[in-house]
Formats: structure tokens, C-alpha cells, sequence
């Protein structure tokens, strides 16, 4: 295995608004130096993720490991083609937020109920950074890595 990584992602963008205003598509571009990482990018998309995701997947049997990606992410680690084949070394599925527990009514990876109260430090885990540009600033959600019941994304109005 040589770590190669298809990168995934669906954007309502144009190919060229993508590559030029996202900050998915700026990242790709960094990233171009990495023979090891390909991607697949559905432009002007209106299908559901889970069809383009599950359609890559059927399609690049040859990849090693397969990294699905909104188009309003930075990629900020030139490495992430070895740091995702490290992760996979480890877990199954890996992402870059969870929570080590699942409870009945739980609202979410981050939420005990529906009324949106957050669950406690030691039952998160992860880190990320937002902003509009890179190395924005920095949200612990708690300790990573660590095995996670529940996964998601981090939807920034719910920090």
C-alpha cells in the first residue's frame, strides 16, 4: 500500500469558482504535489452526498483510503495522504470530530438532547480550526485521538 487517497467532495460551484474561491479547492491545488492524492469533485452539484459519496467509492477501487471532504474545508496538513493511512492503521473510519458515547435521544455527536445541551469534555474528542482563511482559530472538543461512537461533521453556527 503507497497511502494513495482520493479526496471526495461536492461543491454547487462552477470548476473554475471551485478551484479559485473555495478553500477546498485552493487546498487541492496545494496538494497537487502529492502524486499519492487524487480527487473527485462534483461541480454545480444538486445530488444527495450520499450518492456521489458511495458512487466514488464503487468507481476507484484502486485507491487505498478515501477522504470525503465539504468544499468549505481547508486542508492544511501536506501530509494528510500519510496522516489519514495512519489513522486507518488504527480505526476503521476516522474523522475529525465525536463523541466516545452514544445515548438514546442524543441530538447529535456534540449533544446530549434536543434541546442542544453539550455533552462533557472527556466524552469528546477532536480539534478544528475555523476561519475564512488558514490556520484559523482552534476549537478543542476534547482529546484525539480516541475511539468515537458517533462522528460528524462541525457545522460552525453550533460551536
Amino acid at each position: 500500500m503507497d497511502n494513495r487517497l482520493l479526496i471526495v467532495s461536492a461543491t454547487r460551484l462552477s470548476a473554475t469558482q471551485f478551484r479559485n474561491n473555495s478553500p477546498l479547492g485552493i487546498s487541492l491545488y496545494r496538494l497537487a504535489v502529492d502524486g499519492r492524492i487524487s480527487q473527485a469533485v462534483a461541480f454545480e452539484n444538486k445530488t444527495g452526498l450520499p450518492e456521489i459519496y458511495n458512487r466514488q467509492i464503487r468507481t476507484n477501487p484502486e485507491v487505498d483510503n478515501v477522504l470525503f471532504v465539504h468544499d468549505d474545508v481547508w486542508l492544511e496538513d501536506t501530509f494528510i495522504a500519510d496522516r489519514v493511512a495512519e489513522g486507518l492503521a488504527h480505526f476503521d473510519i476516522i474523522g475529525v470530530a465525536g463523541n466516545r458515547r452514544r445515548l438514546p435521544g442524543q441530538a447529535g455527536w456534540m449533544f446530549l438532547d434536543q434541546r442542544w445541551t453539550r455533552d462533557a469534555p472527556e466524552n469528546l474528542s477532536g480539534r478544528v480550526a475555523h476561519g475564512a482563511h488558514p490556520f484559523g482559530d482552534l476549537i478543542v472538543f476534547g482529546p484525539a485521538p480516541m475511539p468515537c461512537e458517533l462522528l460528524d461533521g462541525v457545522p460552525e453556527n453550533l460551536l
